[in-house]
């Protein structure tokens, strides 16, 4: 029985390793389309649900993209969260005071909650 879950968290790796190799190629495409306007600003803004997020958040600083930066550094990479936009909204504090609101912006926006 140990085996047979060690062979599945082992595929599962594999898995979210390709995954994470195709993203990065697809990434690298459209940021050499849209640098070729302009040099980007270094930090990048992520969102999305799961633990995978982690994994794609290390893929946007990797080293080889910093060619696209306006300052040739990597990417700084911060995740976006409901948190940083309470600032914004206090002219209406019931988009963070109503818990099924929150919810949805959660769940159709992949936000997390916290930083």
């Amino acid at each position: 029985r140990s085996l047979l879950i060690l062979f599945f968290l082992l595929e599962a790796k594999k898995i979210v390793e390709e995954a994470v190799a195709e993203w990065q190629e697809l990434l690298e495409e459209a940021l050499d389309h849209v640098s070729s306007k302009g040099l980007l600003p270094e930090t990048a803004l992520v969102a999305g649900p799961g633990s995978i997020l982690n994994e794609f958040m290390t893929a946007v600083s990797r080293e080889e993209f910093r060619r696209f930066t306006i300052f040739g550094r990597p990417f700084t990479v911060e995740r976006l969260t409901l948190d940083r936009f309470k600032d914004r909204f206090t002219h209406i504090p019931s988009v963070f005071l109503n818990a099924e609101l929150t919810n949805l912006l959660v769940a159709c926006y992949g936000f997390t909650r916290t930083v």
